[in-house]
């Protein structure tokens, strides 16, 4: 048991949610020991639904019962995380997975804060096949000149936040490679869409460049956040990102 890594997920009846405590479920080297759901839930008390034979986890309303755990993957919602948990989780000091977007300029400055206490990993997307796609864009965007550029997103139409952070992400990417770049963004909410990004190059040769991601399922956001749990215990209080996991 001394092993195996105990983790704690916070909003634990979300889509994400459930999709990392499948991948958990299917490993040995770690486990879900607490689940965190809102005060507002009627899951809280009920038993967590895992697809594995250890000892049930009762779903919780407060993250302070989740002092044992050696990481907390947090998937709420900004609401839930500035304005329910962020004191607490400034009492825990724990390693936290941040996977969730939507925050504006002083929740960053508070998010800021907090890494200075613990370790927080923080990104608008856990695919590491998209730090490579980006790795693309980017180098693509280096080279061209008198071209404007188009990011589309799709996501699901209970998607709050628009543009998507990946999007937001892409866009800051092709900017720092390049910021004579034009460019502009479009988002679209529509029915269970996991996510898709599109980014169109253009010029006035009648030359069009296209570059696309897209997500089928959730499964690979839940791999890279698992994956990212195992690489933190060398890691100094902080924020990083997925940028800072990749081999």
């Amino acid at each position: 048991m001394n092993n195996i890594l105990k983790v704690g997920i916070v909003g634990c009846n979300g889509k994400l949610a459930k999709e990392i405590i499948n991948v958990i479920a299917e490993r040995e080297d770690c486990q879900i020991t607490s689940a965190i759901a809102s005060k507002r839930s009627a899951s809280a008390g009920k038993i967590l639904s895992q697809n594995t034979e250890t000892a049930p986890v009762i779903i919780a309303d407060d993250i302070l019962l989740a002092k044992e755990c050696d990481v907390l993957i947090d998937v709420t919602n900004r609401d839930a995380f500035i304005n329910d948990n962020y004191e607490k989780y400034m009492q825990l000091k724990k390693p936290i997975i941040l996977a969730t977007t939507g925050f504006n300029a002083d929740d960053t400055k508070k998010i800021d804060a907090l890494a200075k206490e613990m370790i927080i990993v923080k990104s608008a997307n856990y695919s590491f096949e998209l730090v490579y796609f980006i790795e693309a864009l980017k180098n693509y965007a280096k080279v061209v000149r008198d071209i404007d550029v188009s990011i589309t997103e799709v996501h699901h139409k209970e998607k709050k936040d628009a543009p998507s952070g990946t999007a937001l992400a892409i866009r800051d990417a092709l900017l720092e490679a390049n910021n004579t770049l034009n460019i502009e963004m479009c988002s679209i909410r529509a029915g269970i869409v996991h996510g898709e990004h599109r980014v169109l190059f253009a010029n006035m040769s009648g030359e069009e460049i296209a570059f696309s991601h897209k997500a089928t399922s959730r499964r690979c956001f839940a791999d890279g956040i698992v994956k990212i749990i195992f690489m933190l215990s060398n890691k100094e209080n902080g924020l990083y990102t997925i940028d800072d996991f990749v081999e």
